[in-house]
């Protein structure tokens, strides 16, 4: 009752921003396991002879490029926050965090070669599949956010909305 009194009478906003983020995890979470599904299926109906030995290698691929995509949107995000900071007490803290991110990401990198040359069960279609993940994933679930976090920007002014195509 504190609340709606000191607010002029009317409710608190909810934390929209919290719910936002928590819908674009689950749109790239759902993204990221949805095209797993698809090309596990795919990498056994291709698979020439033995279904095992191509699963295991489109699974490798799979949760190296997952953890690649997560290292990448950590690094990103770092950046951003790190470009957008006005306060030159915030920007240690944020630099920091964006050098650990961005040296991770670079070893993470440095972990394909030596993946590729010792794992024995990648042929051409595990690789594809497994790869198509780093792209698939952001596709599928950028599209899927600007669908679902859509009435969360309605309140926020904006030049153009999710639905603008003036820029096409």
């Amino acid at each position: 009752m504190k609340e709606l009194k000191s607010s002029g009478g009317k409710a608190p906003k909810a934390p929209s921003q919290a719910r936002k983020q928590i819908l674009q995890s689950l749109c790239f979470g759902g993204a990221f396991f949805a095209w797993g599904l698809l090309s596990a299926a795919l990498s056994i109906y291709f698979s020439p002879d033995t279904i095992r030995e191509p699963l295991i290698g489109f699974l490798i691929l799979w949760v190296w490029c997952g953890i690649d995509l997560f290292v990448l949107g950590k690094t990103v995000a770092r950046l951003m926050a790190l470009v957008s900071s006005r306060t030159p007490a915030k920007n240690g803290k944020v630099s920091h965090g964006a050098l650990f991110w961005g040296f991770l990401k670079l070893l993470w990198l440095g972990t394909a070669i030596p993946l590729m040359n010792h794992v024995k069960y990648l042929t051409l279609t595990p690789i594809l599949l497994g790869f198509g993940t780093l792209v698939v994933v952001p596709i599928l679930g950028g599209w899927l956010s600007s669908h679902w976090t859509a009435p969360f920007d309605e309140g926020e002014d904006s030049d153009q909305g999710p639905n603008d195509t003036t820029s096409i």
